[in-house]
């Protein structure tokens, strides 16, 4: 997998998939939207490209909670094992969120020659959200590209959301943050070699230990 953090230093040679979100602790619900997002493009013979942001959206705009369950390194490494050829994350910025949808979706087609964006249900993009999904439904006919909207994952009768990872987490519900991420909640590690994971992608990573008190959010955007 590649990893940048300049879209429009890119020019893929190859029409892609694309798939655009925080991804924050790359839980079962992103790993079902991004492993959908990636086979279905090789079986194209398409590139899978995941394209996020740090800080979290959240941080700038005053949305809460914005605790991140995952530094960038965690997050890029957890996505490199979902089969993704390209990541891109981006520096979320005022001058970014005051984007308009449709300058970001013809830098999506110029740089990544997108023709298709894998989205969930409430996705929108762009300036105030403006990019919702009737605007890239729109848009996408007039373009040439086409939109797939893929269905919330439920685990235990609800979605999984970020926002219950981070209330089980907080209330002490190590098992509520494992059944949702899909794998053991964990913190980042000091003065260590890390899993191998950050190798994949050219990143360094800590060492990887349980936490004793069920804490497993890493301060950060």
């Amino acid at each position: 997998m590649e990893l940048t953090h300049d879209l429009e230093s890119l020019n893929l040679s190859t029409p892609s998939h694309v798939t655009i979100g925080a991804f924050d602790g790359v839980h079962r619900g992103h790993q079902h939207l991004i492993g959908a997002m990636a086979r279905a493009a090789h079986e194209a013979g398409r590139a899978a490209v995941v394209l996020t942001f740090d800080p979290h959206p959240g941080a700038l705009l005053g949305r809460s909670p914005v605790a991140a369950l995952t530094t960038p390194e965690e997050r890029a490494a957890l996505i490199a094992d979902l089969g993704v050829d390209q990541l891109i994350i981006l520096r979320f910025t005022p001058t970014m969120a005051g984007t308009p949808a449709i300058r970001f979706v013809h830098l999506l087609r110029r740089h990544l020659q997108m023709v298709e964006l894998w989205v969930g249900p409430d996705f929108a993009l762009g300036h105030r959200r403006e990019g919702n999904m009737p605007f890239l439904r729109r848009l996408g006919e007039q373009e040439g590209f086409v939109v797939r909207v893929v269905e919330p994952l439920q685990w235990r009768g609800d979605v999984v959301r970020c926002n219950r990872i981070r209330g089980g987490i907080t209330a002490g519900g190590v098992g509520e943050g494992n059944g949702c991420r899909g794998r053991p909640v964990w913190l980042m590690g000091q003065g260590g070699r890390g899993a191998g994971l950050g190798g994949r992608v050219g990143i360094r990573t800590g060492t990887m230990v349980s936490p004793p008190d069920g804490l497993g959010c890493s301060n950060g955007g």
